[in-house]
């Protein structure tokens, strides 16, 4: 997996709150922010190899189809969308 980072843009300064090439800790990150953030749509998803931008979180986890967990699926850690039932090392 290409390095990609999560980031926001707020009164031109960037935030990054996530920098990684490891496709669980992407996946995990993405669900945090379904799970616990409503206005998702203010945050970024960039390729740090290709330096493009791939969209905002929103976009990408529905292309993923991912949505927020209820709570039991938290607490048993359930994945969603294109994850669900897939180990990743």
């Amino acid at each position: 997996m290409d390095r990609v980072i999560i980031y926001t843009n707020d009164n031109n300064s960037y935030t990054t709150w996530c920098d990684t090439n490891d496709m669980k800790v992407f996946r995990d990150f993405l669900q945090y922010l379904l799970d616990n953030y409503k206005h998702i749509s203010t945050y970024y998803v960039m390729n740090c190899e290709t330096e493009k931008l791939i969209g905002t979180v929103e976009q990408v986890t529905n292309d993923f189809h991912m949505r927020k967990r209820t709570q039991a699926e938290r607490l048993i850690n359930v994945n969603t969308g294109i994850w669900e039932g897939l180990e990743l090392a």
